[in-house]
């Protein structure tokens, strides 16, 4: 199974309305994913109310949450778990430098809305699951983001 970390504001903000509802709701999907699945799953959020030193982490369900500290972006601590990872880690993000970093460092980074689309499709149990096949010669990171799909 694969550890997949996310960028969890970048993630949550495909949808729009309440943050903390959009965050428990968010949470809760990637539990009952983690279910199903079975990957390794570290969600990363920018600060809990700006109030604490050190990041905060707890666990629901399997999945690890974590709160970046005071002064610190979500984005450090993503890097920080890429560059602590020893296997090739999954990067759900949009954001570019994190993208970049992502590459660079041997993980793979999956966009926020590939992966929202497949975490929501994964539950709708009516859905079928298709594998993604390149019709053409895809880039070496191309071809790295379809099987890093084909494994979510």
């Amino acid at each position: 199974m694969s550890h997949i970390i996310i960028d969890g504001y970048n993630l949550i903000g495909i949808q729009h309305g309440d943050l903390k509802k959009a965050r428990t709701h968010l949470i809760t999907r990637l539990i009952n994913y983690r279910k199903l699945k079975g990957h390794d799953i570290t969600v990363v959020f920018d600060g809990h109310g700006g109030m604490h030193s050190q990041a905060t982490r707890q666990t629901r369900g399997g999945v690890v949450i974590v709160f970046s500290p005071i002064g610190k972006r979500a984005d450090d601590l993503i890097k920080e778990l890429i560059l602590k990872e020893r296997g090739q880690p999954i990067v759900i993000s949009s954001d570019r430098d994190i993208e970049r970093f992502a590459w660079s460092h041997g993980a793979i980074p999956v966009g926020s809305e590939l992966f929202y689309a497949r975490l929501f499709d994964e539950e709708d149990e009516s859905s079928e699951h298709y594998e993604i096949k390149p019709a053409g010669r895809l880039s070496r990171k191309e071809r790295a983001v379809i099987r890093a799909l084909n494994k979510l």
